[in-house]
């Protein structure tokens, strides 16, 4: 079949800003990636400094997340 019209779709991307703060946790320090913008802050532990202080001390990385406590707005 011939094509009689085209369909043209139009998207935009809002990036929030980002930057890495650190919390200091019983096992030791974490870096904390935050994220905000749009009145919405995010933020998580950085995988890599979980997993080496978990072995480390001989836990779960779970536990050493369950450790972290952190506030952005601090």
């Amino acid at each position: 079949t011939t094509t009689i019209g085209v369909r043209v779709l139009g998207y935009e991307r809002y990036a929030m800003t980002s930057r890495f703060d650190t919390c200091e946790t019983e096992y030791g320090e974490v870096r904390i990636k935050v994220s905000e913008g749009f009145g919405i802050v995010k933020w998580k532990p950085e995988y890599d400094d979980l997993k080496r202080l978990a072995d480390a001390a001989g836990v779960s990385t779970a536990t050493v997340r369950k450790a972290v406590r952190y506030d952005p707005k601090a």
